[in-house]
């Protein structure tokens, strides 16, 4: 593997889901990886890959989002010369890519009505047609799917095929998120405050025992994403000011403030007295939807800081469609920075 590929982990829930990732490699079927944005499911792509009989072959790795409907068939199973204006000459599409390895499409859910039996059929039968090619042509690929949705949900309300969705789920994962993988989080940062220095560090180095204490305590609404996101920032502060102090977002509406080693220990609690307090308060919370409401506010803006403000970008990270975060940042308030 490379660095950025590892699957870092010391829980025993991530213990078991890596057994089972590596015994359903094994297999030629269908793999439906699910789990919240951030949670790393392009990575158990690279595993399961990795790990097949396939690995011989190429891992094309599609994010379904981020093709416009007009495009896809085009995109997905190529096109002959001629096919439309301006194709001068033949293009390869996903599935000739993937010919003898693996197709691995994100946010699977996105997938537009139309295509989905395409896809069935190419599943099923090894077979599709290119785009102003009337010629069979055949792949032989092994399909990884992964979604941050409720496939079932898009199911009942007609958004998405019940054929396609049980052929999918014969063998799934389920990523848990980190809030409920605790021990996991100084792992985590360890690691990828490792990746940012370029050499092996002890989150001490970069945070107070208070700080590290707290973030053992925040939900961590961005997942793996956002811790890894939080060890840039803390590397780049410590080396540019000597200083750090990274504000995360609570699902609860307040800030956490996590501090330097050298900084003062108060600085780390932020806006609440003491850590009880916190989650005796976060106990009593009945409001779900004022969780989730902060939780996206802390994907979006990480996926902006993260493409510098570009939107189309920010989409593709999040994985869903533009036009879905613009409404999504009108409804919280977000203002766009940069360029979109």
């Amino acid at each position: 593997y490379r660095a950025k590929d590892v699957i870092i982990h010391t829980s025993s829930r991530m213990r078991e889901l890596l057994q089972l990732c590596d015994m359903f490699a094994a297999s030629d079927e269908p793999v439906l990886v699910t789990g919240e944005t951030g949670t790393g499911k392009e990575l158990i792509a690279r595993r399961i890959h990795a790990h097949s009989g396939r690995s011989a072959g190429n891992l094309v790795t599609v994010n379904v989002a981020a093709i416009p409907q007009t495009l896809f068939e085009r995109e997905f199973f190529g096109h002959v010369r001629g096919a439309f204006s301006g194709a001068d000459r033949d293009g390869l599409g996903y599935a000739a890519r993937a010919d003898g390895g693996t197709l691995f499409l994100d946010e699977i859910g996105d997938l537009p009505l139309e295509a989905q039996p395409k896809l069935l059929r190419l599943l099923q039968e090894g077979a599709y047609l290119a785009l102003g090619d009337p010629v069979e042509r055949r792949a032989s690929i092994r399909l990884i799917a992964a979604t941050n949705a409720d496939l079932g949900r898009l199911v009942r309300e007609g958004k998405f095929r019940s054929d396609l969705y049980y052929r999918l789920k014969i063998l799934e994962l389920d990523l848990p998120p980190v809030r409920e993988r605790v021990e996991d989080v100084q792992p985590l940062l360890r690691h990828f405050l490792s990746l940012a220095a370029g050499r092996p560090v002890a989150p001490a180095e970069f945070f107070c025992d208070t700080s590290l204490k707290l973030a053992e305590q925040h939900d961590w609404p961005g997942n793996v994403r956002e811790i890894a996101m939080v060890a840039r920032q803390a590397k780049i502060q410590l080396e540019t000011t000597g200083r750090v102090e990274i504000e995360l977002n609570q699902a609860v509406g307040t800030q956490l403030v996590l501090t330097g080693p050298r900084q003062s220990r108060h600085q780390a609690v932020a806006v609440f007295d003491r850590m009880d307090r916190l989650a005796d308060f976060k106990g009593r919370l009945s409001n779900r939807l004022e969780q989730k409401l902060a939780r996206d506010r802390t994907r979006i803006e990480l996926a902006l800081a993260e493409s510098e403000g570009n939107c189309t970008r920010a989409a593709r990270l999040l994985g869903i469609s533009r036009s879905t975060l613009y409404r999504k940042m009108k409804t919280l308030g977000i203002s766009r920075r940069g360029s979109s």
